[in-house]
């Protein structure tokens, strides 16, 4: 089984990248509904054993990036990465080039837990590792309701904006 279609003449379509119909991205907003119910119940589960645990709290150096930077030229750089450029190369190296062969030959759910091990375990986020899982999962749920990568590229997008400003925002800054 080929990884992917031996089609030449449509090799992004073939990975997933492909416009969606409105039908397609009108189906994808059950998804996130559930995704965000199951992703910050998962997030306030993790918060809680760790602080009964009490494990010392430690942001992602990124994190601190986006606290406590004073250029603009920085801000604009970090989006423009974790907003545009991350999101497209994580969708389409997780979705694409592992998920759907893991998929064509384990089937939907082990290349799904699989991928998101992996997606998770890259962040190298110890503290933040079932939140990822589950954003990936839930990533994946709208690659599979959508047919397209674009649905979890722009959602994958959306989160690191919305974090980024949550950052900006909510965080202190020392």
């Amino acid at each position: 089984v080929p990884l992917w279609s031996t089609s030449k003449a449509r090799p992004f379509r073939d990975m997933g990248v492909r416009t969606p119909s409105l039908g397609e991205l009108a189906r994808a907003w059950k998804v996130l509904a559930v995704g965000t119910a199951a992703y910050v119940a998962v997030a306030a589960a993790t918060f809680v054993v760790m602080d009964l645990l009490r494990f010392e709290w430690r942001w992602q150096e990124v994190v601190d990036v986006v606290r406590t930077a004073e250029s603009v030229w920085v801000l604009v750089l970090v989006c423009l990465l974790a907003v545009v450029i991350a999101p497209f190369v994580e969708e389409m190296v997780f979705r694409s080039v592992l998920y759907l062969p893991l998929r064509s030959r384990l089937g939907v759910v082990p290349a799904a837990l699989i991928v998101s091990a992996a997606f998770a375990a890259v962040h190298g986020y110890a503290r933040g590792t079932a939140q990822l899982a589950v954003l990936s999962l839930i990533f994946i749920a709208l690659f599979e309701r959508t047919g397209t990568l674009w649905a979890p590229i722009v959602a994958h997008g959306l989160y690191n904006g919305l974090t980024i400003l949550v950052i900006r925002t909510i965080l202190p800054s020392g």
